[in-house]
């Protein structure tokens, strides 16, 4: 596996779920995921360290050698419960059962005993300066500069740290098939740790979530996966008890699911340009036992006269870089491109322009992303007010104000992993004035 994430530098966590799940044990798929996904976080620094100690360019190595290359000093520099002979002695043996020759083994061998000789100083920052300590935690020179420029040098480097740090799962309760209280009593009578969230009482937190997908309560449809941060968005729409509200860019479709559990007398128009996905949400709904969505495939960025002024809310969870998403996804370090941004906001823009026509008057936009990057965020929203009769809306309920990290102004809400323990998320709600 780790071979083809490095030959197609492929997103890993739909993967490795399909490819674990129920065919190995417990212990052995957390030692699978922390390999790939340590590795995907850290693939830079350990390329950089391994260049160091070879003798020819790590990327004209054959594939074989740089996948156990990576494992072993991984397993070196960060993995300190495995003894260091037997992370030596574990790739050197698979060396010679897949390298083939005697020679890649010894090289493998040689070099690993390099790293673990300099190991203390590897893993020393106490003098790095910003790069090296960006390159330390995996993340390129754009990301590390963008923030930087952003935001701040010290929130910079606090978003990189914390960003390889998380590891359990939030999940949502389904308010049409029981009590939270029920469900948090089950999932601890099933063995799970549950902890509640900072912000949202829509869910909880699992702290082990090694086969939460074929639990009894998930077959049941008693709970969804989902990140507190995507949560919010469903907390924070507030509604009569009915009214009909658009998706616009639903997949997967936890938000379009948190919401036609919390208004079920509402009508959901759930929309994504992607076929397939469309069809996966059809599945879910079915195993949350809703039926007051409907689905569409549409592209948001065109206009869809027959939705002209027909919605008391309009969602839209655009396409963006997923830069708050790298503490989930590592892979994102090496798929996103500085390049690629001009063209997000575009296709944000084109987005938005179409969902004010969507909406009545008086109704609501929610704009939302999972990025970290004011171009997209603040930007596109002080974009829109110029574009629109649209305003911005307070936020207050239900999070906790004095909780909200690095501002809350009238609308906006930004969440930063190192101080809300969230993936990276922004929040925008406005409303479109009544004649």
């Amino acid at each position: 596996m780790l071979k083809t994430a490095i030959r197609e530098d492929r997103y890993l966590n739909i993967e490795l779920n399909a490819r674990l799940t129920g065919k190995v044990t417990p212990d052995d798929q957390r030692m699978v995921r922390e390999l790939v996904l340590g590795i995907t976080e850290r693939r830079l620094y350990l390329e950089y360290v391994l260049e160091k100690n070879l003798h020819q360019p790590f990327k004209k190595s054959r594939l074989a050698v740089r996948v156990l290359l990576l494992m072993g000093a991984y397993q070196i520099l960060f993995m300190p419960w495995v003894p260091e002979y037997a992370a030596i002695f574990e790739t050197v043996s698979l060396a010679k059962k897949h390298a083939k020759t005697s020679r890649a083994s010894s090289m493998i061998n040689a070099v690993l005993r390099r790293v673990l000789e300099s190991r203390d100083e590897l893993l020393d920052l106490s003098q790095a300066n910003f790069q090296e300590k960006a390159l330390f935690w995996g993340f390129p020179e754009w990301i590390a500069n963008l923030w930087r420029k952003q935001y701040d040098e010290q929130t910079a480097l606090s978003l990189m740290e914390v960003m390889g740090q998380q590891r359990g799962v939030s999940i949502r309760s389904n308010q049409l098939a029981g009590s939270i209280s029920s469900l948090h009593k089950d999932l601890v009578t099933a063995g799970y740790e549950v902890a509640p969230l900072s912000y949202s009482s829509s869910g909880m937190r699992i702290e082990r979530a090694s086969e939460l997908s074929e639990s009894e309560a998930y077959r049941k449809g008693r709970f969804s996966i989902q990140d507190e941060s995507a949560m919010l968005v469903g907390d924070l729409i507030d509604l009569p008890d009915r009214g009909c509200i658009l998706d616009l860019c639903a997949a997967p479709g936890g938000k379009s699911f948190h919401l036609a559990e919390k208004y079920p007398n509402c009508e959901i128009v759930s929309n994504d340009i992607f076929e397939k996905k469309i069809e996966r949400m059809e599945e879910e709904a079915k195993r949350l036992g809703i039926n007051n969505c409907s689905f569409t495939v549409r592209d948001a960025g065109k206009l869809q006269e027959d939705w002209i002024e027909n919605f008391d809310v309009c969602l839209v969870d655009a396409p963006c870089s997923a830069l708050g998403l790298i503490g989930r996804k590592p892979e994102i370090k090496r798929l996103r491109k500085p390049e690629d941004l001009d063209e997000i906001i575009e296709i944000q823009r084109g987005i938005l322009k179409q969902a004010v026509r969507y909406l009545k008057r008086g109704g609501i936009l929610v704009y939302a992303t999972c990025t970290l990057n004011r171009k997209e965020n603040e930007n596109q929203v002080a974009w829109l007010l110029e574009e629109s009769d649209l305003i911005l809306q307070e936020i207050g309920k239900p999070i906790p104000v004095s909780r909200i990290s690095l501002e809350q102004n009238s609308g906006m809400i930004t969440l930063m992993p190192h101080l809300d323990g969230t993936n990276g998320f922004f929040i925008a709600v406005l409303r479109k004035e009544p004649i």
